[in-house]
């Protein structure tokens, strides 16, 4: 069971989230629905302690009774994936915020090219330098 109270997540001092109360019983799958920026992919995110490292977060979110607000990521971690996931709006652009981006190129690559693994390795340290990211 997946029980949300009281919750909110502010960014800046800008509430972007506030809950009362959610409930989510065991084997439930449950998909969010609103308008563009209502808050969908946070709450999810914040579900599975995936929430941008400048949000505050208050209230509690509890799953099988173990409180998930304030967890330490490597318990978080243990949960993420294997208990809890959410898919994004649209997964087929979106890159997995629990994986480094380096990793998940070159699974690109291994997946739709014939390069090598060394080849691979080179070809994203290129593509990353091109976009500018370390």
């Amino acid at each position: 069971m997946l029980a949300i109270r009281n919750f909110k997540l502010t960014i800046g001092g800008n509430e972007i989230v506030a809950i009362e109360t959610l409930d989510i019983a065991a084997g439930r799958r449950v998909g969010l629905v609103g308008e563009s920026g209502s808050g969908k992919s946070m709450t999810a995110m914040s579900i599975a302690g995936l929430q941008p490292r400048e949000a505050v977060l208050s209230g509690s979110i509890t799953y099988q009774g173990r409180e998930l607000v304030g967890l330490h990521d490597r318990e978080l971690a243990k949960i993420r994936g294997a208990q809890i996931g959410f898919i994004p709006q649209d997964p087929t652009r979106a890159l997995n915020p629990t994986t480094r981006i380096g990793k998940q190129v070159a699974e690109a690559l291994r997946l739709n090219t014939d390069l090598d693994r060394g080849a691979i390795r080179k070809r994203v340290l290129e593509l990353l330098d091109q976009v500018q990211l370390p």
